[in-house]
């Protein structure tokens, strides 16, 4: 049975948290960042590091910074959250709509937010992609 969206995927502090981190920060950090009963899996490669943990009843986190070099903070951050299927109200327009109005309120004029939804085999995926404002 669905239930109302998620109120917040990612707040302005982790935001800008990943975003104030180098690659080799970012790297650092992810080290052994498992919870307990989760299952958790990093993807490596040259942009940035992705991380996610996923607990098979209630879904989970995905953080992918994107890096151009190894001195400059991230240049995009796609914050990801996992949903059992059912879970989620049903994707309409306007519920995409009210979402992503909402992930902008929620992060200020510090980023622009563009939000992204896929239905996969066994579970949703809600993404944010963050860009610092300029």
């Amino acid at each position: 049975m669905a239930t109302s969206a998620p109120e917040t995927i990612i707040s302005k502090d982790e935001a800008d948290f990943i975003f104030s981190l180098t690659k080799p920060e970012w790297k650092k950090k992810i080290e052994g960042y498992v919870a307990s009963g989760w299952r958790a899996t990093k993807t490596e490669n040259d942009a940035g590091d992705q991380v996610e943990m996923i607990n098979p009843l209630t879904g989970g986190p995905s953080v992918k910074p994107l890096f151009l070099n190894d001195h400059d903070p991230p240049t995009d951050v796609i914050f990801g959250k996992y949903f059992p299927i059912g879970f989620l109200p049903p994707m309409t327009d306007e519920t995409k709509e009210h979402m992503a109005v909402r992930a902008q309120k929620d992060l200020g004029s510090a980023y622009r937010v563009r939000f992204n939804h896929v239905q996969l085999e066994q579970r949703a995926l809600i993404e944010l992609i963050l860009k610092k404002a300029r």
